[in-house]
């Protein structure tokens, strides 16, 4: 995982055309639900990420914050594996 995209959001869907398409269906509001649960899921991330980069070179990592951070970017793909799942739907 690139470093940068754990403290700058990266879109939730890469694909312009594809986005587009999920927003002018039927299913718009859906993708809409994600793109919050997205934005949510992302900023417990980086959180989590500044948590653990605080825990770096202090002693050895502070397990829970490992933890955190790990749940936190599971929460970030699940998230984006749902979006992608939409847009092949549609």
């Amino acid at each position: 995982m690139f470093v940068f995209f754990l403290f700058t959001k990266a879109p939730m869907i890469f694909d312009d055309a594809a986005k587009a398409r999920v927003e002018a269906s039927p299913r718009a509001g859906e993708y809409r639900a994600l793109e919050g649960e997205y934005d949510r899921a992302f900023d417990a991330r980086r959180l989590a990420a500044q948590d653990l980069s605080a825990t770096v070179g202090a002693g050895p990592v502070v397990p829970q914050a490992k933890d955190t951070f790990i749940d936190a970017d599971a929460r970030v793909k699940d998230v984006r594996n749902r979006a992608i799942a939409l847009v092949r739907d549609v």
